[in-house]
């Protein structure tokens, strides 16, 4: 059994600048979101970094699943939040409860969507359920879509220099 990937030794410094490179951009993610409110997002753009620098000619790298899933994952996020806000569910089952149905359904289209739809982006269903479980402003679509963006263009300029180091 290794426990370095055979990869490693040979390309250490391509590990090395895409880990880097990963790390450089949640930095700069993190100084424009809020860390405690938004951790959901938080967590599903980092999932995402992941998969752009480490695998970054897989399937879910690609920009129609990137952007599209993440569109996806936002637009359902916001529909479902705002249908749990004007249900009246909440005088019937215990809020707590509402709210994780809320989530669960987000998650679950975002889901439907996304393979339907040929735009899966595994983390973006990460977004739906953080815009549904934490309080979000424009400033935190904004920040989002900006780091999506921002992530791929990364990607695309240093592409050429990368391999898929999973």
């Amino acid at each position: 059994m290794r426990i370095l990937d055979p990869k490693f030794r040979k390309n250490i410094w391509r590990y090395i600048f895409q880990c880097s490179l990963a790390a450089f951009s949640v930095f700069v993610i993190l100084l424009f979101l809020n860390i405690k409110d938004d951790t959901a997002i938080i967590a599903s753009l980092g999932a995402t970094t992941f998969i752009m620098f480490t695998k970054p000619k897989a399937y879910a790298a690609r920009a129609r699943n990137l952007f599209g899933g993440y569109l996806i994952g936002i637009v359902t996020g916001i529909a479902f939040d705002l249908i749990s806000q004007i249900s009246r569910l909440h005088e019937i089952i215990p809020e707590h409860v509402c709210t994780v149905l809320f989530c669960a359904l987000a998650v679950g289209m975002s889901m439907l969507l996304m393979t339907s739809l040929n735009a899966e982006h595994a983390p973006a269903a990460g977004v739906a359920l953080g815009l549904v479980l934490n309080v979000w402003d424009r400033w935190t679509l904004l920040v989002t879509i900006t780091a999506v963006v921002v992530l791929f263009l990364m990607k695309k300029v240093a592409e050429r220099y990368m391999i898929d180091i999973e």
